[in-house]
């Protein structure tokens, strides 16, 4: 079976989550934003609740050049929609235009049962796909994906799609927020996939500020283990572990460390090595203004120099082929010049690998993944280490 997963803005970052979450999903094609994928079996359902990056999946029902072979009562049972309906058809490497003998044929196929129908296209003026938040605003009952391929074109009917209100609920509800400092509950995720994590494995968050990796993980059935060199911190991670466990302390451990010396805490505290290592650490003071030249390269050489120290450290704490999910800064100068942190000179020395998820699928594809948001003054390098002594 062939089915197609919207990767939206972050194609790399969500196709490495993809595939490192489920290696066994055969790439038959990769396009912009999606990738047609091919599985003897896939529980997508599953899927689209624990991937963060992959926004819709669909499953192929028409492939080919002549539309009048295509009769979507084969896949769609008319009998269980009402009476009006809300339906969709994104459209991807076609020109939406030219779909019009298509639309017209599914119009016609849906009317014919006595359905009336109402065409729902994205908020985004310039847009072709329909966003997650529009598809459940506008609660669209069918959503068809026309896709073209070297066979013509390909018609996938959308199973499952990313509910973002999911996550946004989760956020509010926690009892300790910091919008401004916290990362967000998708990269969490992301992360936490990336890091190859499995059930029951205990993962570290060494900077783990309010516990957002952690929370997630634990949702993830992980065990976690954080610290953070300030109090506060700490408190507040406790106050939102305790809410998402039900105050059940034997999922979670939140101790107040200093990262640089993160093997000296485990040894103190009798704690066994862990399976992965993931965060997004100390990348300087909040910015409102861009910084100077000067000052960029003054806190760069000291975020180096942490982040060296506690590599360093936390190797010593990482199980064999553990692997450290981590992010750095990429600043962003007045010119929109970047200046990014070299992770490669950092871990020369140590029992580190830089690890690359798509290096057979992305030709020329480097580490690390670059991610930004909008509202962000600085970029992110999100990095996957393994420890291969």
């Amino acid at each position: 079976m062939k089915y197609l997963a919207d990767l939206g803005s972050d194609l790399e970052l969500s196709l490495a989550e993809l595939i490192t979450v489920y290696p066994d999903l055969r790439i038959e094609f990769l396009g912009k934003n999606y990738v047609i994928l091919s599985a003897e079996k896939w529980d997508y359902k599953e899927a689209i609740h624990r991937l963060a990056g992959t926004r819709r999946i669909g499953k192929l029902i028409f492939e080919g050049k002549n539309f009048e072979e295509f009769k979507l009562e084969n896949f769609v049972n008319f009998n269980e929609l009402p009476e009006k309906i809300n339906y969709s058809i994104n459209t991807y490497g076609v020109n939406f235009e030219k779909t019009k003998k298509f639309r017209k044929k599914v119009v016609n196929e849906i009317k014919k049962q006595g359905i009336k129908l109402f065409l729902k296209k994205p908020s985004y003026q310039k847009g072709t796909v329909l966003s997650p938040s529009d598809y459940y605003n506008k609660k669209v009952h069918i959503e068809l994906n026309l896709v073209k391929t070297n066979k013509g074109f390909s018609v996938f009917l959308t199973e499952c799609v990313f509910n973002h209100k999911e996550y946004e609920k989760r956020d509010k509800e926690m009892p300790v927020q910091r919008y401004s400092q916290a990362i967000s509950i998708r990269l969490a995720r992301m992360m936490i996939n990336l890091s190859s994590a499995k059930k029951n494995d205990v993962i570290l968050d060494p900077f783990c500020g309010v516990g957002t990796i952690l929370s997630e993980a634990v949702l993830m059935g992980l065990n976690v283990i954080g610290t953070d060199i300030s109090f506060d911190c700490v408190s507040d991670a406790r106050r939102n572990l305790e809410f998402i466990t039900d105050n059940n302390r034997k999922k979670f451990n939140v101790l107040r460390s200093d990262a640089k010396i993160i093997a000296q805490t485990f040894y103190e505290n009798k704690l066994s090595k862990v399976d992965a290592i993931i965060s997004e650490p100390y990348m300087g003071p909040l910015m409102r203004e861009p910084l100077t030249y000067t000052e960029i390269m003054v806190l760069k050489k000291k975020l180096e120099s942490l982040y060296k120290e506690f590599i360093f450290s936390a190797v010593k704490i990482l199980k064999q082929y553990g692997r450290i999910v981590f992010i750095t800064p990429v600043f962003i100068m007045k010119n929109k010049k970047k200046v990014s942190i070299n992770m490669h000179s950092i871990i020369k020395n140590m029992d580190l690998r830089v690890v690359n998820p798509l290096l057979s699928v992305i030709k020329n594809f480097e580490m690390p993944f670059y991610y930004k948001r909008p509202d962000h003054r600085i970029g992110r390098n999100i990095w996957i280490l393994e420890k291969f002594k």
